[in-house]
């Protein structure tokens, strides 16, 4: 999306911002706050542009202007406080492919907070059945060793984008729990139950 609105794109152009390629087409009344994970260019004369990093689904009706009543189809989870709310979006995982999870926190409060982190990390995701944890996303993974704090300005929502190789598990219906790595967002914990399938 950008000062001329919002569009799904056939392709996005590895250019900074990401150019969108045809085939296009305009989405005319897209709510932009129901998108999770929208990106944007710390840049402020590019404050106008936003995209995601990952392939979505809408439907709505097709006129010769563009899409109307649009619909964004993959389903978003939200938890948190009064204070941050996490949201991801299930994209579905399917068996021997890459994992995508999108991420945002919002500081929905009238003023700063800020986000101390241990290490590196940011995020946490983990899969159970009912043996137990299953998979836990950082396993095995290496973050910088260094005590960090992000800042949150009041309404400011930052993305996260958590990415993995296949996860080796069966299909089947699991338990996903999700959280950031820092004690002041500890009531944004999300759970939903996600499917891996063939």
């Amino acid at each position: 999306m950008d000062s001329n609105g919002s569009r799904i794109c056939g392709l996005m152009a590895e250019s900074f911002p990401p150019q969108c390629g045809e085939p296009s087409v305009k989405l005319l009344d897209l709510k932009p706050e129901s998108i999770v994970a929208l990106m944007s260019p710390e840049d402020p004369t590019l404050a106008s542009v936003a995209w995601t990093d990952y392939s979505t689904s809408v439907e709505g009706e097709l006129g010769p202007n563009g899409l109307s009543g649009v619909k964004v189809l993959h389903p978003v989870h939200v938890a948190g406080s009064d204070d941050l709310i996490l949201r991801v979006v299930d994209l579905g995982i399917r068996v021997n492919e890459p994992v995508t999870w999108p991420f945002d926190l919002t500081n929905s409060t009238d003023a700063d907070t800020a986000l101390r982190f241990s290490n590196g990390q940011r995020l946490e995701v983990t899969l159970s059945d009912e043996s137990g944890e299953v998979y836990r996303w950082s396993d095995g993974m290496l973050f910088a060793q260094a005590i960090a704090q992000v800042d949150l300005a009041a309404g400011e929502t930052t993305a996260y984008l958590l990415r993995a190789d296949a996860l080796d598990l069966p299909p089947g219906e699991y338990t996903a729990r999700a959280w950031v790595a820092a004690p002041e967002a500890a009531d944004a914990v999300l759970t939903w139950t996600l499917m891996i399938t063939n």
